[in-house]
């Protein structure tokens, strides 16, 4: 038996008989402390502190009337409730993916979680309480306001980073009461949804390098309403990161909606845009020149451009470079 505290004896004789469930793990913790209201437990586990499940425990079983059997299965029911930790596991490995299922939920909580892009629409069996019949109900997958609150009230921080959108994600999903299936088939329908838009390799051209591109995007988009104004982030990367999550919620929801030729269209617009702008970026600094010259020397011009590879204003710049630094050479 594990050496701690022993509130009485009845908790001693679930001890014995291998009833009482044991907390294991710091998503368990959080889900238990959140459960039972202890935000300072709550707090330090959210922050990913692990390992002080026991005081934990008999915090729980010291300070919280009723059955201490009634506490158990509260917590066993809890526990049971919780999604898979291997459901997580493609969010965790991609920071992409982390910002698009992050931006999902911001953006879902924007129409009262009610966004049906995710809705399971999963049918359960019920039994009524009063005639004891067995009913089939829809239960959509549900992440409240007071839950979200409970998020922000105990990270302290904003969520800025892979690892904090991990936890804040898991958290949101664990302690949501809803369903097992429905949490699990929610994060399914994220994972298809975000697989589906990657095939659509929307930005295979943009660079994590290329801070200018970042912030023009980043600028297109807010100006076409496809970003958030008040999301921010700390970091170029994350930058680059929300810039794909944005799109591809803006994608899934046209598609939920039959619009996928809004998508189109805008994504149209966006890389025309952007073509302008990188035309203009090359020019900059460059006078534009009118000259006339004879019609052999200009079969010539084209002549070289092709055998050098290299547009008129290039090689005619090139011979100009050349012919300065012979000149000076001579001197």
């Amino acid at each position: 038996m594990d050496s701690f505290e022993v509130v009485d004896d009845m908790f001693d004789k679930m001890l014995d008989e291998k009833k009482f469930r044991r907390i294991k793990s710091r998503r368990e913790a959080i889900c238990i402390a959140y459960t039972f209201d202890y935000p300072k437990l709550l707090s330090k586990f959210l922050y990913g502190l692990s390992g002080d499940y026991i005081s934990l425990e008999n915090t729980i079983y010291k300070s919280e009337p009723g059955n201490k059997e009634y506490i158990q299965q509260k917590i066993k029911n809890k526990i049971e409730n919780l999604v898979p930790d291997n459901e997580y596991s493609w969010i965790r490995s991609d920071e992409k993916a982390s910002m698009f299922v992050w931006i999902s939920i911001l953006e879902w909580r924007k129409f009262g979680f009610q966004n049906p892009i995710y809705a399971t629409n999963i049918t359960n069996e019920f039994q009524d309480t009063k005639s004891g019949e067995n009913i089939k109900k829809e239960t959509p997958l549900v992440i409240n306001d007071e839950i979200f609150k409970a998020l922000t009230d105990n990270i302290n921080v904003s969520v800025t980073d892979h690892n904090s959108r991990i936890r804040a994600i898991e958290f949101l999903f664990d302690i949501s009461d809803s369903f097992h299936g429905d949490k699990t088939l929610t994060l399914s329908l994220m994972k298809n949804t975000f697989s589906r838009m990657e095939a659509r390799d929307y930005f295979s051209w943009l660079n994590l390098k290329d801070t200018g591109m970042i912030k023009w995007l980043s600028e297109y988009l807010l100006s076409n309403e496809v970003m958030d104004k008040n999301f921010t982030t700390t970091t170029k990367k994350d930058k680059f990161y929300a810039i794909f999550a944005f799109v591809y919620f803006f994608a899934a929801k046209n598609h939920h909606n039959d619009r996928d030729d809004s998508t189109t269209v805008f994504m149209s617009k966006l890389n025309k845009s952007r073509y302008q702008k990188t035309f203009r970026d090359s020019k900059k600094g460059m006078k534009a020149v009118n000259i006339f010259l004879p019609e052999s020397s200009k079969e010539k011009l084209d002549w070289l451009c092709d055998e050098l590879n290299r547009s008129m204003s290039e090689v005619i710049e090139k011979m100009i470079e050349s012919e300065v630094i012979r000149k000076r050479q001579r001197r």
